[in-house]
């Protein structure tokens, strides 16, 4: 199976993807003979439409969607913004439907207490005037039980594009915790 992969500098959120048909191009000498016009003619779109049965029009030949994309990063990237960032795109993906079934409200719920208990270990460490190691390693494990959480869940109550999206913003977050 082959696997579409992409390389960004920014982290990956909901974005808008539009897809457009195809058709295997006839050369000119094909439109020509079909037509029976000469090169120097230009075909209108209903002599076109003759050429390329199955062409339909942009608006009838594609659509557009959400799927998980490279979006700009908040700036500064602390990790109390970025926690923030990842909560609101957590509960955007419930909103899409990415998170979804009997059960979906309970996931968030142990989802956003996860997050909550993340933000309270950096506040902590932030009330110390610097982050320290301990709060910072607290915050990495609530982020890691997310991180399984996801994992548990996939499938049953993610769909891929909410567990990629919110695994590779929770595993960015760990990385600006931990010293280089």
């Amino acid at each position: 199976m082959n696997n579409l992969g992409l390389i960004s500098t920014f982290l990956p959120g909901p974005t808008t993807f539009y897809a457009q048909g195809w058709v295997i191009p006839a050369t000119q000498e094909q439109i020509d003979a079909k037509l029976g016009m000469s090169n120097a003619a230009e075909p209108s779109g209903g002599q076109l439409q003759a050429v390329y049965p199955a062409a339909l029009p942009i608006n009838k030949n594609s659509f557009h969607g959400l799927t998980i994309g490279p979006m700009q990063s908040p700036t500064g990237l602390m990790p109390a913004a970025l926690l923030d960032r990842l909560g609101g795109l957590k509960h955007q993906a419930l909103a899409l439907g990415w998170i979804f079934g009997p059960g979906a409200d309970g996931v968030v719920q142990s989802l956003d207490a996860k997050l909550t208990a993340a933000k309270a270990a950096l506040a902590r460490g932030d009330a110390k005037a610097a982050l320290a190691r301990g709060d910072a390693k607290a915050a990495e494990g609530q982020l890691a039980a997310f991180v399984n959480e996801l994992e548990a869940q996939r499938g049953k109550h993610l769909n891929d594009d909410a567990y990629f999206m919110l695994k590779a913003n929770a595993q960015f977050i760990v990385s600006k915790l931990s010293p280089p």
